[in-house]
């Protein structure tokens, strides 16, 4: 299997994970927030009254209950966290929740875990993965790696509007003494601590909306089309010269090939990432009539898997 794997790496509230997300989708991607399966752990040893050192009684709860996450584009996240079928709704993003799963991330038994089941998960398909060490440790290997940062001022008002999004009064002084704690323990802990990889490309997110981010990570698409573009399917060049065009602009009309030319699968994720668009607001349309074309607010001519040009 062809590795597409992309690492997404980065402190907290750095902006991976809507990244991660969106580039996913438009790819065609699974996505995973690995993340969330650390703030599961913490979750459990919170609930059951564990010592967030205790690794083993940590492991053993790990072990004794079902983790997983399960994609749902109906949450602002993308995905759900069950917990043995539950659905744990946003109680994994609560302050307390934040404050104690670096200590858990930090436990040497709980990582070789985590990371086990992580590589399991790449190992059936292409993923885009988001974590604090994707690129170093989880799939070093991964063809295309990422480091986003923001600075701590940017980073602690993004999670305290997350906060007041859900009803929860946290100050934001608060907030950036728990980002600058949960910094300093994810780059000081013993085993893979939070850094970039040497070969990832590092995007500063602080001045950056989402979709600015990912116009800067076509680099990395575009070594996908000059390396193996003799090799990649019709469909495939479509998914990755339209991912490009859905990032770059915040509403656009796809003047697209005729889908003929594409295998049922790639059309597929492309009505999927067509279907997360729009339910962002975003309006995007395939077309092949000028007429409707010229309705649109712009034009993106997308040709053999090249972005042939965009007209305003």
């Amino acid at each position: 299997m062809t590795n597409r794997h992309v690492a997404i790496d980065g402190p907290v509230a750095s902006g991976k994970t809507v990244a991660a997300r969106a580039l996913a989708s438009s790819l065609g991607h699974l996505y995973l927030d690995t993340g969330a399966m650390y703030r599961a752990a913490a979750y459990l040893a919170l609930h059951y009254g564990v010592d967030l050192d205790n690794e083993r009684a940590i492991l053993a709860l790990i072990e004794h209950h079902r983790i997983r996450l399960e994609p749902d584009e109906a949450t602002s996240a993308g995905y759900r966290v069950e917990i043995d079928g539950s659905d744990t709704g946003t109680k994994l993003f609560d302050p307390e929740v934040s404050s104690a799963v670096s200590t858990v991330a930090a436990l040497p038994g709980v990582r070789t875990a985590m990371v086990s089941e992580q590589r399991a998960i790449a190992s059936e398909g292409p993923v885009v993965m988001a974590g604090r060490d994707i690129g170093t440790v989880v799939l070093p290997d991964a063809r295309f790696k990422f480091y986003l940062t923001a600075s701590v001022e940017e980073r602690a008002d993004r999670r305290a509007k997350e906060f007041a999004e859900r009803g929860l009064d946290v100050g934001i002084e608060e907030v950036r003494e728990q980002i600058e704690e949960r910094d300093r323990l994810d780059r000081n802990r013993a085993v893979a601590p939070l850094r970039p990889a040497d070969d990832a490309l590092l995007i500063d997110s602080t001045a950056l909306q989402a979709a600015d981010v990912i116009a800067r990570m076509p680099q990395g698409l575009d070594t996908v089309v000059h390396e193996r573009g003799q090799t990649l399917s019709s469909g495939e060049r479509q998914l990755i010269a339209l991912a490009r065009a859905f990032m770059a602009q915040p509403r656009v009309l796809v003047l697209d090939e005729a889908t003929s030319n594409l295998d049922l699968q790639s059309e597929t994720k492309i009505e999927a990432a067509l279907d997360v668009l729009l339910q962002q607001r975003t309006a995007v349309l395939i077309a092949h009539r000028l007429s409707t074309a010229m309705r649109a607010d712009r034009i993106v001519v997308v040709g053999d898997g090249k972005l042939l040009v965009t007209v305003a």
